[in-house]
């Protein structure tokens, strides 16, 4: 489900792809795509540390080694049967996250973040969640994956520096990626919201009117906001690492054509630069997520004209054919994972919300 906040969201699938399609991701002009970054800098640095000083901080490792929740199998899952490339791996959330009020949207991993996919010697998965409610709060779970049977994860509330304390942040998180150490989480009308994983703080000291019953927080400590006139929707973000960049693009109802955006990072510092550097148009409608991996594109849909319900996979390169496969009715994010050349996504849907992953080169990806 997509829903817009400001800045303070059973058919059976053919295993093989549908005949390749006169659509393409058609490449347009970047002119006018620029942002600005916000924070990011000595002052917000600050205002962690001093955060820091009275909430204990901790790694990425101690949070991935000290789970408070496991995932389950995802046998019986409908929306396994939904993926028309196959899916090769799955999990459940567990039985509380199943069902409850957090809803799962966005998705990305340790191996979007480094070159060898390995955060201090652990596989990673890190997924948003927001609740259908006006203003609603986010978090992201860190989920250890060294096996997907198994797995298990923790949780942090997404939240703001606040005088000297912190609140949680009013958004959709739509769609994250990973980057070195930063988490990247797309702010619908203005661009990214920027974390640092090595300032995840516990929350004991907290009410719960800020952790939201978390055992940790990820203070933000920057945003890229989207010039004006620039017209962009940021309903989805992910990390493309064979020539550093961000992809970010837009959901709209039933309404194709809209764009997927190309951000290059430095990999000196981590954080991306100010200007785009490619557009293209999406040959689908409803794209909860979009990735690009050596210069091929993907999206992912939660509609397929006359699909019956569900959606649509759709795999190409710029201003070539593309081409389309079925794929889960609500379904949202994509991640890359290049270490093992795996396509994951997540579904929302109570009841059956699973993480799974397909084979890349199903797809036309190759590592």
């Amino acid at each position: 489900m997509i829903r817009k906040i400001g800045l303070t969201a059973l058919v059976c699938a053919s295993l093989t792809p549908a005949t390749a399609q006169a659509d393409t991701f058609k490449t347009v002009p970047t002119n006018g795509l620029t942002w600005t970054r916000h924070g990011v800098d000595a002052a917000a640095y600050a205002r962690l540390d001093r955060l820091a000083g009275t909430l204990p901080r901790r790694d990425l490792k101690f949070v991935l080694e000290h789970p408070r929740h496991a995932t389950q199998p995802a046998a019986g899952s409908s929306s396994l049967a939904q993926v028309g490339p196959g899916a090769v791996a799955a999990f459940k959330w567990s039985n509380k996250d199943e069902t409850g009020a957090w809803i799962p949207q966005g998705i990305t991993g340790s191996a979007a973040a480094q070159d060898d996919g390995l955060i201090d010697g652990h596989r990673a998965l890190l997924a948003s969640w927001y609740q259908d409610i006006p203003r609603s709060p986010a978090r992201i779970s860190f989920v250890t994956t060294d096996s997907l049977d198994g797995a298990t994860y923790n949780s942090a509330t997404l939240v703001i520096p606040s005088g000297g304390t912190v609140r949680p942040i009013t958004t959709h998180a739509g769609g994250i990626a990973s980057y070195q150490h930063y988490l990247f989480v797309a702010e619908t009308g203005v661009g990214v919201r920027v974390f640092d994983t090595n300032y995840i703080l516990g929350a004991a000291k907290l009410p719960s009117s800020a952790d939201l019953n978390s055992p940790y927080v990820l203070p933000q400590v920057g945003y890229y906001e989207q010039a004006a006139g620039a017209g962009l929707t940021f309903s989805f973000v992910e990390t493309d690492r064979t020539s550093p960049a961000l992809i970010t693009g837009k959901y709209a109802d039933k309404r194709d054509n809209r764009r997927i955006v190309r951000w290059p990072l430095d990999p000196n510092t981590g954080l991306p630069g100010p200007q785009a550097s490619g557009a293209w148009t999406m040959p689908a409608s409803n794209v909860q997520g979009g990735l690009m991996h050596s210069g091929r594109l993907l999206a992912a849909s939660s509609y397929k004209p006359g699909g019956g319900g569900i959606g649509e996979l759709v795999s190409g390169v710029p201003d070539q054919p593309a081409q389309h496969w079925a794929w889960p009715d609500g379904a949202e994010d994509l991640h890359y994972a290049g270490t093992s050349n795996r396509v994951y996504s997540l579904t929302e849907k109570p009841g059956d919300r699973i993480v799974f992953a397909i084979d890349g080169a199903a797809v036309g990806l190759t590592p």
